[in-house]
Parts: structure tokens; C-alpha cells; sequence
């Protein structure tokens, strides 16, 4: 990232992998103390939930570059000469706090520097994703400029912004993207957002700086820093916003009012588009009261922007929604929803969201933006004016993402196969930022389960390798005395989910194979051991594991409660040994690649125990089949997948087991979620025909006006859901057959299965280049071509036959 200010000021954020101020010589009592403070306002405490600003200046004699690194409790906005040039801190944990490196080059002359910070307390309202210790900044200049930048150094002052206050949308639900913000303009010191006007004071310090070796037993210190591994979240303007409707109200409750087009105000409609699309602005009257849906016709995360003349007691609320609902909508956080039908059909359906409220205080051209960004497809904006009318002279929304770059591609028979992929690449950049989430809208919550399979989007689609590192090592930092992960982190709201652990570690699995990182993945071997003990310390004398303690999460079956599969609370469930078995066995594999032979047959060993054990236990002889609990009164496709993934049957047994997962009627489904494990097995028993016959779902989405996946089987809550995406992993690894075969892909095998497909074409990313595959299907013969990067060595298992080969094979 790099930018200029009107100022001539240039600053790029910089990503570095040496801590600076860390003195390893130093004595035992102040090693990893930086030389730098972290500051307050001195009338602030320590969970005070509060808006602040900092400032400070520099003198350049001469042209002057200066490199700073800059993090703040919670988060700060960063400005220079009065303009905003940065945003942070990038999230994290305590024992991982992020900061950002900027490397400024300052023109000669005097320039001002300002932070506006913000601290939503360590129990809320902040989001759950935020874990927080208490409001302060820091700011760490390098060399000369140390004297004149440094916090706790040089003179940095600091003031109260006023006028921001923050509330739960919804008293009966967690909102778990924390409360929203109601910015009364009247009492905001608009001049002290930009580190301009009076009022202020000098900061107080608050405790050193420190690395995670600090053991200053005395330091009030308690953010372990560490460099920001990320580079700056995109920021793009939204385009395409459209108006659709608006009514003249006459109550700000409008969750009841349905839409309709015979209250609408067709001449307003129209002066709306104009403000959207060429910034004309608008009137609103005096005394009056109006609703508006825009409509941003795709999926966005953005920041809104309002800027708006006079009005002097008017009220503005901005709220954000996936779709309108065809039922009032009494919880918008709930996970039981009335249907929304077709997202683009907004006559005769509700809106209920999460909103922002602003108060203009009657001055000209004032611009209301919130501190965190919302997401959804439709907006509504509801306004009521008092004695002034008020004039919105801009609108605007600026976009954030991950800043991935695309390059893979796929092509099909199919055409219905590629018209998906702007869903799935949108999906991803949606639920991709700081951390990878669940969901943009409700959630904002990084997941092991699903970012796992946001993972594997990411290896075939992009040559990104920050975001999957990040996500697996503050998975590995969330561990808990037990020896398990948390299912979801960071967050300051501790949640267990057993099964969840155990991907993780078929996370750092993955890993090894696509992108190897060994030395980054030996650093998480500690944790990768602990959670297999943790499960073997819940291993019965039957070899089979007894439910851990925690939410036993499998997939969002409707006949179970919560997820969760029959005796998977506290007794015995055939799923979650299951699973365990197959993650033993990757266990094995990652023990080989560290070179720990005897650690690997342990793995190996245990795995075959409970296999065994589940066969003795759930298997039934007369349906040919595991089953889930010890009565064998439920069957689902989740254990079959399972036992087969895990090669925990074979010969007739195996047939049998594959047979019922294809034929059996009364299985428990897999949904949205698990069906990535579906697909897998599909391919394992060589029956891609059936992957290609589930993904209706998916094909059913652009025809219920969708742009993103969703999260379950409609009625869905989330219309923005990471793990919906999928398939994209499928068409590379599945269809096209491309997978690793040793650590860091330097061996590929490729093994197409097409289905029902006469061709598919693609581009798959590898760590050297791009994988091609051009396959065409004639009955039951493949011809076609695979060309490799440079120095990777490939298998084409094809027509019966197993060719090895380098650079490319034509079949």
C-alpha cells in the first residue's frame, strides 16, 4: 500500500519480519522491553468504552523518510496533515498484538500527525472478535525520529471525542459484530477527528512496549507485539447502487412495514439514483419522514460515507441487510429465520438489520461515517427531519476485502459450473479480511471447520499464502489446557468445538502438501501433538472415542440437536470417532515429514485401534453400514463418508458401505458444510457423477437472486457464507483431479473423474506456476492435456493406466 497526501507526504505499509527494539543483549530483567510508552488520555480507565485522538508533530529540515510502527487498543485510523492515510490494528490477540510498519518520506516543513483510536471495552459492545486489554496507542519511530515521534517520548497529546455512543440492535441476541454507533453530531469536536482544534492535553503513559520474551515482572505491560503479517485490506468504491424505493413514513419503526410499490414515490426515486450516480445531491424536507432501500445489487462489506448540509436535528439511520424477508423478522441475529425467497424481490417483504444511526448538527458539509464496516446486499435509510430540511450532498460506500489476486480458472461442459464462479470468488473475498469469518454479516468470526475449506479455495485460486499461515497459528495460540483448540478465534467468547480441533490439524495437513512451510510448520507440531493426546485421553477401553467435552459439532442435520450427532453430547458416536481416525492418520503423515518415524507409527496404530473399534461397535451387519449410535437406530452419510475417507473398510464390507451411501433413503443428508466431505468421497470411490448430480443446490442460487453462497439449505440465515464455496476447491481437486502427492506439491497426481461432464478445462495454482488441465470425456476414455510448472514431477492416472511424467503429458 502506498499513497500521497495533498501535503506531498508519501506513506507505504511495510511488511517486516525482524522485531525491531527487541535487545537480546540486554539484562535479564528488561529484556524485550521497547524503548517506547504506550499512551491514554489520562481521564480514560481501563475498560472504559471510548473514542479518542492523538497527535503530534515533526519538523523536517530536508526531504525526511521515517519509519514508524503504529497498533492501538482497539483500533485506530491514521492521519497526516489532517487527511486519513491507514487503518489498523490488524486483528490479533494479546499474546499477538499486531502492529503496522509505515515507512513516511515527509517534505521539508513542519507536519502534523493524528490517530483517532477507539476501545469498545473487553466485554463489549465490542465485536467477539476483538479480544482487548484496555484503551491505548503506540507509535515506535525508528532512528533520528525517535525524540520527536515516539509515544511516551515525545510529546503526544490527547482528547475525548464526544458525541459517539454505541448500543446492542438487539437486546434478546449476542450481536456478535459487536453494538452500533450513533454519532451525534452536535457534540462531536469535528476538528479533533483530523488531530486539529483546542482541547487538548498531554497523554499519560501506561506501560512499556514488549516482545513476547518481556519478563519485567514489574512492566504494566501486557500486549505482546508482534509485526502485522498481512498487507493493507482493499478499499474500492461500490458502483452499481440503486435505488428502488421510497416512501414517505410516519414512524421510524419500520421492521413492520412491508415494501411496496404503490407507497412508493416514484420523483424521489429517481432524485436517490442521481445522488448514487452522480453525486447530485438531494433535499429532504423539513418536517418530514422518509425510507429508502438501496439496493447495492451484489454482495458487499463496506464503509458508508454520508455527507450531509444543515437539517439541525434531523435523524439518519443506515441499515444493513443479506435480503428482505418474506415474514416480520422478530431477531435479525436468530438462527431461525422466515424465508426470504428470490434476494432481488424486495414488493411486499421486510427489512430488518443492523444500523447506524447519525444526528446532523445543522453545519455544512459534515461527513457521518462509522468506525467498522457492515455487510449485506440492501441498505435502508431512514430520515426524519425537523425544523430545516436537510440536503445529503454524497453517498458513498468504500468496499473492504483481503486484496487477493485471482489466477485460477475453470470451464466446463457445464456452462452452469463457470457461472458459478463469481458467487464463489466473491463468497471468499467476503469472508476474507483481517482473519477469514463464518459470515461478514452476522458473525464476523473465524472458524477452524470453516476456514479450512476457505483454505483450500485460497491454495487453488491465488498464490496468497499470509492469510492461511495467520489462521493457523492463532488457532495454534487459542489452545486450551485440555490440549484442544478453541473452534473459533480470536474472540474474547471461549467456544470448544472437539471435532473442530481436529481439522485444524488437517489444516496444517494441508499445508505441508500445497505450500510445505516446514520450518512454520514444525513451530505448530506441539499443538498438532496435543490435540491427538487430547483425544487419546478420551479413548475408550473399547478403542473407541468418548464425546469430549464442548460442543460435538458434525453438520447442521435438522434431526440433530444443534449439530450435533446421536450420543455425541457425552456417550459414544460413530461420526466423531470416525473422524478422529482420519485425522490420526494425517497426524502420521505430518510425524513422517518431521521426521519422526516412531511418532508416526503411533498415530498410525491408534487410528487402526479405533477403527477397529468403531467396527465392532457400529457396524451393522444387516444394513451393511455404520451406525451413528450404539443402538444402530440412526444412519447417516457423514459416518460412511467418514469410514471411507479414513479406508476403514474394505472388500465386501466396503461395497457394502458404498452402496449404502448411494442407495440407502432414510440417511441423515449432509448439508451445505459437510458435503465438501460428501464430494470427497464421491471422488474417492470414483463416483463424480454423483458430486456433479448434488450440486443443484448450488446451481439454484443465481435463480434465488444470490451473488454470494449460503450457509444451510434454505431457509438459510447467512446468505454469505465461506464454507458454501466449496465446490470451487471440487473443480480443481475433484474433477480435473489435481492433487499433491508430497509435501510442497513437488509431486502432482492427477486423476480426472469428469461425471457427467464431456470436457473441463482449468488453471490451477500452483506454488511454481500453474497447473493446465484440458480434458475431454468420450464414454468411459479421457484424452486430453496436463502441463506442469518447471520442476514439478507429475502422475496422469488415466484410461487404467498410471504415466509419470514431467512438464506436460498429452493422452
Amino acid at each position: 500500500m502506498s499513497c500521497s497526501t495533498q501535503s506531498d507526504v508519501t506513506i507505504e505499509r511495510t511488511l517486516i519480519t525482524s522485531e525491531p527494539y527487541v535487545d537480546w543483549n540486554a539484562q535479564w530483567s528488561s529484556r524485550g522491553a521497547w524503548p517506547v510508552q504506550w499512551i491514554c488520555h489520562p481521564g480514560v480507565h481501563a475498560d472504559d468504552v471510548v473514542v479518542m485522538a492523538f497527535r503530534s508533530s515533526i519538523t523536517c529540515e530536508t526531504q525526511q523518510k521515517v519509519r514508524l510502527h503504529i497498533t492501538a487498543d482497539e483500533r485506530y485510523e491514521l492521519f497526516i496533515d489532517g487527511e486519513r492515510v491507514a487503518r489498523g490494528s490488524e486483528a490479533g490477540s494479546p499474546e499477538q498484538w499486531f502492529y503496522e510498519t509505515y515507512d513516511i518520506t515527509f517534505s521539508k516543513g513542519t507536519h502534523a500527525l493524528s490517530a483517532l483510536v477507539w476501545h469498545l471495552g473487553t466485554q463489549g459492545p465490542s465485536p467477539c472478535t476483538q479480544m482487548s486489554i484496555r484503551p491505548g496507542f503506540f507509535c515506535a519511530a525508528e532512528g533520528d525520529a525517535h525524540a520527536h515521534l515516539s509515544t511516551g517520548v515525545a510529546l503526544w497529546e490527547s482528547h475525548i471525542i464526544t458525541g459517539y455512543s454505541f448500543s446492542w440492535p438487539y437486546p434478546t441476541e449476542l450481536p456478535f459484530t459487536g453494538a452500533r454507533i450513533q454519532i451525534d453530531g452536535s457534540k462531536v469536536p469535528w476538528d479533533a477527528l483530523i488531530g486539529r482544534g483546542s482541547g487538548w492535553i498531554k497523554s499519560q503513559s501506561i506501560g512499556h512496549g514488549a516482545h513476547a520474551s518481556m519478563v519485567d515482572e514489574q512492566s504494566t505491560a501486557t500486549w505482546l507485539l508482534a509485526p502485522a503479517t498481512l498487507p493493507a485490506m482493499a478499499l474500492n468504491p461500490v458502483e452499481n447502487m440503486l435505488c428502488r424505493h421510497v416512501e414517505r413514513i410516519n414512524t421510524l419503526s419500520t421492521e413492520k412495514i412491508p415494501v411496496s410499490e404503490k407507497s412508493g414515490e416514484s420523483l424521489e426515486v429517481t432524485a436517490w439514483n442521481a445522488l448514487l450516480t452522480t453525486s447530485t445531491s438531494l433535499q429532504v424536507p423539513a418536517h418530514s419522514m422518509r425510507r429508502c432501500i438501496i439496493d447495492l445489487n451484489n454482495y458487499h462489506c463496506g464503509y458508508t460515507n454520508f455527507r450531509v448540509s444543515h437539517g439541525k436535528g434531523s435523524y439518519i439511520r443506515v441499515g444493513w441487510a443479506e435480503g428482505l424477508y418474506d415474514e416480520v423478522l422478530a431477531n435479525a441475529g436468530g438462527y431461525t429465520v422466515p424465508s426470504k425467497g428470490n434476494r432481488s424481490a424486495i414488493e411486499n417483504k421486510y427489512f430488518k438489520g443492523f444500523a447506524d444511526t447519525f444526528l446532523p448538527d445543522g453545519t455544512a458539509s459534515r461527513m457521518y461515517r462509522p468506525l467498522w464496516w457492515s455487510a449485506g446486499r440492501y441498505l435502508e435509510i431512514v430520515i426524519q427531519t425537523q425544523d430545516e430540511p436537510l440536503t445529503i450532498e454524497n453517498f458513498s460506500i468504500e468496499e473492504t476485502h483481503f486484496p487477493f489476486t485471482w489466477k485460477g480458472s475453470f470451464e466446463s461442459s457445464d456452462p452452469r459450473m463457470a457461472e458459478l464462479f463469481p458467487l464463489y470468488k466473491r463468497t471468499l473475498e467476503m469472508c476474507s479480511h483481517e482473519i477469514y469469518m463464518d459470515c461478514p454479516h452476522y458473525e464476523q468470526l473465524m472458524y477452524v471447520a470453516d476456514t479450512r475449506l476457505e483454505v483450500l479455495q485460497t491454495y487453488v485460486m491465488t498464490d496468497t499464502i499470509e492469510l492461511p499461515k495467520k489462521a493457523i497459528k492463532l488457532f495454534d495460540a487459542s489452545r486450551r489446557p485440555n490440549g484442544l483448540t478453541q473452534s473459533r478465534f480470536p474472540t474474547r467468547v471461549t467456544q470448544v468445538i472437539p471435532p473442530f480441533s481436529l481439522w485444524w490439524v488437517g489444516m496444517v495437513h494441508d499445508l505441508m502438501l500445497y505450500r510445505s512451510e516446514k520450518q512454520f510448520i514444525s513451530e505448530r507440531m506441539t499443538t498438532v501433538r496435543s490435540v491427538l493426546d487430547a483425544f487419546r485421553f478420551h479413548c475408550t477401553d473399547e478403542n473407541v472415542i468418548a464425546a469430549p467435552v464442548g460442543w460435538n459439532f458434525i453438520d447442521w442435520v435438522k434431526a440433530w440437536n444443534r449439530g450435533v450427532p446421536p450420543d455425541g453430547e457425552r456417550g459414544l458416536s460413530s461420526p466423531i470417532s470416525l473422524q478422529a481416525a482420519l485425522i490420526y492418520n494425517l497426524g502420521a503423515q505430518l510425524e513422517d515429514y518431521m521426521g519422526e518415524p516412531a511418532l508416526a507409527k503411533r498415530n498410525r496404530d491408534t487410528a487402526q485401534r479405533i477403527t477397529d473399534g468403531v467396527k465392532k461397535l457400529f457396524w451393522n451387519e444387516g444394513r451393511g453400514m455404520f451406525a451413528d449410535d450404539l443402538e444402530h437406530q440412526s444412519f447417516s452419510e457423514h459416518a460412511q463418508c467418514l469410514a471411507l475417507l479414513n479406508n476403514g473398510v474394505d472388500g465386501q464390507e466396503r461395497k457394502q458401505v458404498i452402496d449404502g451411501l448411494l442407495t440407502a433413503t432414510d440417511l441423515h443428508r449432509a448439508t451445505i458444510y459437510f458435503s465438501h466431505y460428501l464430494f470427497e468421497t464421491y471422488r474417492h470411490i470414483g463416483r463424480v457423477d454423483l458430486l456433479c448430480e448434488r450440486m443443484n443446490l448450488w446451481y439454484g442460487l443465481k435463480a434465488l437472486g444470490l451473488f454470494t453462497t449460503l450457509e444451510t439449505p434454505e431457509p438459510s440465515r447467512s446468505d454469505c457464507h465461506g464454507w458454501g464455496a466449496h465446490p470451487m476447491f471440487h473443480y480443481f481437486g475433484t474433477i480435473l483431479g489435481i492433487r499433491p502427492v508430497t509435501p510442497g506439491f513437488t509431486k502432482a497426481r492427477i486423476t480426472p473423474q469428469l461425471g457427467t461432464l464431456s470436457y473441463a478445462h482449468g488453471k490451477m495454482v500452483h506454488p511454481s506456476g500453474l497447473i493446465t488441465a484440458h480434458i475431454v470425456k468420450e464414454g468411459d476414455t479421457y484424452t486430453g492435456s496436463v502441463e506442469l510448472p518447471r520442476g514439478v514431477f507429475g502422475v496422469l492416472v488415466c484410461n487404467g493406466e498410471e504415466k509419470e511424467f514431467t512438464d506436460k503429458v498429452n493422452f
